[in-house]
């Protein structure tokens, strides 16, 4: 009897599975984002918008390890570098909401390093954040024309997946960096800056 309760259910639960593990794959529309033209800038989404402000305001999930290592996602970050480095839009962080995908990936001008590279930051996150706080007054590309003072943690320590270590590691950001980060991994979480301005 137990046999047959268990292979009853079983195609229930590999569906649930199935399911549960295809939440975080790059859709359609993902794909088509990264793949369509891509030798341009990519497109940046504003609040203007409805439909864009309803991606900007939703969470982004973290990708799978496959999906990290696959060549959908090497397109889109070096897509995200390509577009916010770009002299017409020169930013100091890029989100992928701002871009139509709800996945945890940020590029952040690493203004602390030297050469002041852009990195990528997939599946980040920040763990921990400094009580010293620092006002800064911060724009957004999703925001044209607009800044405004927003309070910002001195010292985050961020966690994300590191391509080259092929495992999860973490680092401390301090300084204007840090604002960086945080400004970037709110996105993640459907945050403007404008939501913290005081």
């Amino acid at each position: 009897m137990k046999r047959f309760i268990l292979l009853a259910i079983l195609p229930s639960i590999l569906a649930l599975a199935s399911c549960v593990g295809s939440q975080h794959k790059f859709s359609e529309q993902d794909l088509a984002i990264i793949n369509t033209n891509p030798d341009s800038l990519l497109h940046i989404y504003t609040i203007e918008n409805p439909e864009e402000l309803k991606v900007l305001r939703s969470p982004s999930y973290n990708l799978t390890k496959k999906e990290l290592h696959s060549e959908a996602f090497q397109n889109l970050a070096r897509r995200m570098i390509y577009t916010v480095s770009h002299p017409s839009v020169n930013g100091l962080g890029l989100a992928a909401p701002q871009i139509g995908i709800n996945k945890a990936v940020i590029v952040v001008h690493r203004v602390d390093k030297e050469g002041m590279p852009y990195e990528v930051y997939p599946n980040i996150s920040i763990v921990e954040s400094s009580e010293e706080i620092t006002i800064s007054q911060e724009g957004c590309l999703s925001i044209p024309g607009k800044r405004g003072d927003v309070d910002r943690s001195v010292i985050v320590v961020i966690e994300y997946y590191s391509l080259s270590a092929k495992k999860v590691v973490r680092d401390t950001i301090n300084s204007y960096a840090s604002v960086i980060f945080q400004h970037e991994t709110d996105h993640l979480d459907g945050i403007l800056y404008t939501d913290r301005t005081w």
